[in-house]
């Protein structure tokens, strides 16, 4: 087949939940198809990534979004964007010059089906004319921004994006029905977008993790010590890492004063860099090409998420490495795991804080926990089986869509 690939981001390098799926998806279709891509980037030096993917797709280009590299012209989309029925992301990802580049792979490449990864790209659907559509949803978009708004503290914050939820649970709505198939990631957001429009065709497509690569080694082991892997520059990990640092790490080094919270992610927010200066045990790692030794290294993984939607990436690559991990049921939303026999679940932060003393405590517990944590993401969760579902459901939506002809 003839795949046409379109994603808001260039998914390489694979450090984080939305690009670590993409580039696994990506790359087990183009083994098996050609595969043209098309994404957007935030400035010019991203252009270096791009031969990563020339690597195994057909082709690959890519366009730079106005509003990534002028503040200005963010601040005039963002002002305009009050006058427009669409939300925000929906206007900001719909540029002319990726209107083009969709046309002319169309038009020159005998495509067969156009996959649209993630709900933003969703108005370029008519380009595709009367070739089958897919749209993968990593979350259920208006669900997280809604989480998001009823967990801020900031008045004006909360004004905003609510009223960017009404629009974007509207847009939702209407376009999940217009494709030919959507895929979520999970029983649970299928469920709420079949709710929001009976219309629409939706399949589960779980996430997935390398199982191969996200393999535990139990070298150096630091008994007593948390560890937090995602980036802050994302809102919902920074919102996670305040919620935990404020809340929950005081209470769990009064129980265990030397307990060690190592944090690895870009762009640590300033509470958290004053939280290292200020207390010995806390290591502010920042960004890392391999996380891995990091994990492997701790205790017990920590990822105390308060808002977000579909699976958590994070979560699946420390079950995979056989971590046991503490997170609230956010964080375990979507995942076919057991609390207390794969993970610990706790919203509330004494309980969380209690559960995460518990298993600092008894390493025999945690160790059981984390093998059972990897024992479900082998059986279950490992990409290839995922590849392959995905796969199968391009092929059946082709077939189908030549038989109605």
């Amino acid at each position: 087949m003839n795949i046409l690939f379109i994603s808001t981001e260039n998914p390489y390098p694979p450090d984080h939940g939305h690009h670590i799926r993409t580039y696994n998806i990506l790359r087990y279709l183009a083994k098996r198809h050609s595969v043209y891509f098309l994404s957007f980037i935030k400035n010019e030096g991203e252009l270096r990534y791009l031969a990563e993917i020339e690597k195994f797709c057909k082709s690959a280009d890519v366009c730079i979004l106005p509003d990534e590299i002028s503040k200005w012209r963010f601040y005039l989309s963002i002002l305009s964007n009050f006058f427009s029925p669409l939300p925000y992301v929906a206007e900001k990802y719909y540029q002319r010059s990726m209107k083009e580049k969709i046309r002319q792979v169309v038009e020159r490449n005998g495509i067969d089906i156009v996959h649209f990864d993630m709900l933003p790209l969703a108005r370029y659907r008519k380009e595709a004319k009367t070739i089958p559509t897919i749209l993968v949803e990593h979350n259920v978009e208006s669900l997280r921004v809604k989480r998001l708004t009823e967990n801020s503290r900031n008045t004006l914050f909360k004004l905003f994006m609510y009223y960017q939820y009404i629009k974007l649970s509207a847009f939702e709505k209407k376009e999940v029905s217009r494709f030919d198939l959507c895929t979520a990631v999970s029983d649970e957001d299928v469920n709420i977008l079949k709710k929001m429009s009976s219309k629409a065709k939706i399949i589960v497509i779980p996430n997935g993790v390398d199982t191969s690569y996200f393999a535990p080694k139990g070298e150096n082991r630091i008994e007593r010590s948390m560890i937090w892997v995602g980036s802050m520059a994302d809102v919902y990990n920074r919102e996670a890492m305040e919620f935990f640092c404020s809340e929950i790490f005081p209470l769990i080094q009064a129980e265990i004063p030397d307990v060690e919270l190592t944090v690895v992610g870009k762009s640590p927010p300033k509470r958290l860099l004053d939280l290292e200066k200020g207390n010995k045990n806390v290591k502010v790692v920042g960004y890392v090409n391999d996380v891995r030794p990091y994990i492997d290294a701790a205790a017990v993984y920590v990822a105390p998420m308060k808002s977000g939607s579909g699976t958590k990436l994070k979560v699946l690559n420390a079950l995979s490495m056989a971590k046991a991990v503490v997170t609230t049921s956010i964080g375990a939303e979507g995942i076919h795991v057991k609390d207390n026999e794969h993970l610990l679940i706790a919203d509330d932060p004494v309980l969380f804080a209690k559960k995460t003393i518990e298993l600092l405590r008894d390493p025999e517990r945690a160790a059981k926990i984390g093998e059972n944590g990897r024992r479900r993401m082998c059986d279950e969760y490992d990409w290839e089986s995922i590849g392959q579902r995905m796969d199968e459901v391009y092929h059946g939506l082709v077939r189908s869509k030549i038989g109605k002809r």
